[in-house]
């Protein structure tokens, strides 16, 4: 259904302001966007006598299929607004809303879930800040409109030069560390002070290189161990248990065993 609507399906906060802007234009030319708009209320309940009672209840592996015996009063077209909502979501997003009844109970939370916070929002504006190059732009008059237009973007946020340098400092990592890139992106940096966020770096630098492996030199590449012949390790190091063949002990072998020297040639 994605493919005929135009509206791309919900993955997480990566593409939430695209989905969001382009499902709203679909449900309000298919006329269900009210239905999220729409604040449910408590429905006035007669009370039922045991005559009234339905013959029908949730099914034991559905416990959201109870609609009769719900107290809200949802907009006329809410299950309508609901399938929309969720066929333009993938598995993990539209298995956290489900049993959820309000169509805007489900938008609230998803956006809660996966939308873009202002922060992010602002990183993304700085990033334009280093991303926009004259080579890119092609020429003086595209390459100066959009850094003017990223300057206004900067005044109207009051995006601090603080803020600036730690997305900065954080940008240029470039295609290294980008776990910590996206913690970064997630948790934000507006309130991490500068000094604490060198501290982060320098101590994530240090986890990675415990997680290096050490390095293979070429002289123990090629030494021979005299233990068990094998190369790649020194006597020294030799992990092998080995035993000799002439006495039957462990820890040489039969060319290295003194047994055999103090008893002499067999002629």
């Amino acid at each position: 259904m994605a493919k005929e609507t135009g509206v791309p399906k919900l993955k997480n906060s990566s593409n939430s302001q695209q989905w969001y802007t382009r499902l709203k234009m679909y449900m309000i030319a298919k006329e269900t966007w009210l239905a999220v708009k729409f604040v449910p209320r408590k429905r006035d309940k007669p009370s039922v006598t045991s005559k009234e009672k339905p013959d029908y209840s949730a099914l034991p592996f559905d416990d959201d299929d109870n609609d009769d015996n719900d107290e809200f009063e949802y907009h006329p077209r809410n299950n309508e607004a609901l399938h929309h909502i969720l066929t333009h979501c993938e598995d993990g997003p539209a298995n956290k809303i489900r049993g959820i009844k309000s169509a805007r109970e489900a938008m609230v939370t998803l956006m809660k879930l996966y939308g873009t916070s202002s922060e992010i929002e602002n990183y993304l504006v700085a990033e334009k800040l280093w991303t926009t190059t004259y080579a890119s732009a092609g020429s003086m008059e595209k390459y100066t409109d959009q850094f003017t237009d990223t300057w206004n973007e900067i005044q109207r946020r009051q995006i601090s030069l603080d803020f600036l340098v730690r997305a900065l400092l954080v940008h240029h990592l470039g295609t290294y560390y980008p776990g910590f890139q996206q913690r970064k992106r997630e948790t934000g940096i507006e309130k991490l002070g500068f000094e604490d966020l060198v501290s982060q770096l320098k101590q994530e630098e240090l986890i990675h290189l415990r997680e290096q492996p050490p390095p293979t030199t070429f002289a123990t590449s090629t030494v021979t161990c005299e233990k068990c012949k094998k190369k790649g390790h020194t006597e020294k190091d030799c992990w092998k248990d080995i035993t000799c063949e002439h006495c039957k002990r462990k820890g040489h072998s039969e060319d290295h065993c003194y047994r055999k020297e103090e008893k002499g040639p067999s002629w």
